[in-house]
């Protein structure tokens, strides 16, 4: 298998620099509209899925949890889908794909049911590498974001 070149990484001027192939561009992109889709219907299941991961603890009978949480995953999409062939991102652009990235990861773990780690390893090669350009992406944009500004 090829070595594909991923770079995610804070520049000098303050943006965070995206150098990815044309395939990881369109794979955010695409994570981003299975977040939408999966999400759109407050009654879905992909909607359940996806806010119990990331919502524990708030009250999924409350209209307004669930309009924050729809207009949060719709701003997030949105800023995704504009940004998707993007080299440079502002840190609100990249928590965006971050986000987008981290609630396609929960989904597709959910659709999986995988419930460990070590789950994982039952897993067909091309999932798990499905997973792990997840993974890799999440990982890079962190360390991107956790990077001080230039002074």
């Amino acid at each position: 298998m090829e070595e594909v070149a991923v770079r995610i990484a804070r520049a000098g001027d303050g943006v965070i620099e995206v150098d990815l192939p044309d395939v990881l561009h369109r794979f955010v992109l695409l994570a981003a509209e299975a977040v939408r889709a999966s999400a759109g219907d407050p009654g879905s299941a992909g909607h359940r899925r996806l806010f119990g991961r990331i919502d524990e603890g708030a009250d999924r009978d409350d209209p307004l949890a669930t309009l924050a949480r729809q207009v949060a995953i719709e701003g997030a999409g949105t800023a995704v889908e504009r940004t998707w062939r993007s080299t440079r991102l502002t840190d609100d652009e990249a928590e965006a794909w971050l986000r987008v990235l981290s609630m396609a990861l929960s989904l597709r773990a959910g659709e999986l049911e995988l419930a460990v780690e070590e789950d994982l390893d039952a897993l067909d090669p091309r999932q798990r590498a499905y997973l792990e350009v997840f993974q890799v992406l999440q990982a890079l944009l962190v360390e991107a974001l956790d990077a001080p500004p230039p002074s």
